[in-house]
């Protein structure tokens, strides 16, 4: 028998085994490919076609105005991509026919947007800034250990050096 398993956490299996919460052998099991993807969050550029994916998927033939998407983009999705294609299997019902605006999406994780506290966004920009300027030099610019010291994947920390303007 020719058997695959596929596993996802949203925790760093490696700690999980230090705490004692998972088993080494199973780790070790575990580990054929490993993928490392940042949450959706972190990718705002993927939300549109995802949405698209999921309108597909569930079969309606969704017309986002460009609005829609923006704000869809702009949400945290604590749910991830899960929470996302549940709010396009949503929108496919009650709003198929028609244009989406940004008044059908549901109301979502809204309660904390960055744009109603920019000095706690600038805050954050300046503590990551700071983090990622001593996680490099501790990795002597090697971005991958640096990622790792940061508990991020590569691509999250590119990202992330990107939207702060972090050359290296």
């Amino acid at each position: 028998m020719d058997v695959r398993l596929i596993s996802a956490s949203s925790r760093d299996p490696g700690e999980l085994v230090t705490a004692g919460l998972l088993r080494e052998d199973l780790l070790y099991r575990l580990k054929g490919a490993r993928i490392d993807l940042p949450p959706l969050r972190e990718r705002p550029e993927d939300v549109a076609l995802l949405a698209g994916h999921f309108a597909l998927e569930a079969g309606a033939d969704l017309d986002f105005r460009p609005e829609t998407l923006r704000a869809l983009a702009a949400r945290r999705w604590p749910g991830n991509v899960r929470e996302l294609r549940h709010e396009i299997q949503r929108l496919a019902v009650v709003a198929a026919g028609r244009p989406i605006r940004p008044a059908d999406l549901s109301a979502g994780d809204e309660s904390a947007k960055d744009e109603d506290f920019p000095e706690l966004r600038g805050a954050v920009d300046a503590l990551e800034t700071q983090l990622i300027r001593r996680a490099l030099e501790a990795a002597e610019g090697n971005k991958t250990r640096a990622a790792e010291l940061l508990g991020l994947s590569r691509l999250g920390l590119r990202k992330k050096m990107t939207r702060l303007g972090i050359d290296g």
